[in-house]
């Protein structure tokens, strides 16, 4: 030990790591989920979007659409995981992300919402769940 004291509300320095690499892997998969809705048509609008009530991965365009995109990158889950991943309270955080983000875009208000989920996993072609949810975040 170096003789400094550590309270237990500091996480340790191999658990900052884990956090740092996580938040790198999740980069990492929005990044190639922005360049797999680039091949297919989608114009990116926005990554990141942080805001008081939530925070959305991907905001595209194709179309009359403007699509709110939830990227979840594991190593292995199957559609019928869907409903742990992007759970009942994280829809509606989304969808309520969503609408405060128009309210400040307002040259994307007269397009039509739509809510996906892009699900990317190791040595797999991503799923591209469009739709996956509705605006009020119910699930469809």
């Amino acid at each position: 030990m170096d003789g400094t004291a550590r309270t237990g509300s500091e996480p340790s320095r191999s658990h900052r790591q884990d956090r740092v690499s996580s938040v790198q892997k999740g980069r990492i998969g929005e990044r190639q989920a922005a360049a797999y809705l680039r091949e297919r048509g989608y114009r990116i609008v926005d990554r990141n979007v942080r805001m008081r009530v939530g925070e959305i991965d991907l905001v595209a365009c194709r179309g009359s659409s403007v699509v709110f995109v939830e990227v979840k990158a594991w190593r292995s889950f199957g559609a019928s995981d869907l409903a742990a991943v992007v759970n009942d309270r994280k829809r509606l955080r989304i969808a309520r992300t969503a609408a405060a983000f128009l309210a400040r875009n307002p040259t994307l208000q007269e397009l039509r919402p739509r809510f996906d989920v892009l699900l990317l996993r190791t040595g797999q072609p991503p799923l591209h769940l469009e739709s996956a949810f509705a605006a009020d975040g119910t699930s469809l």
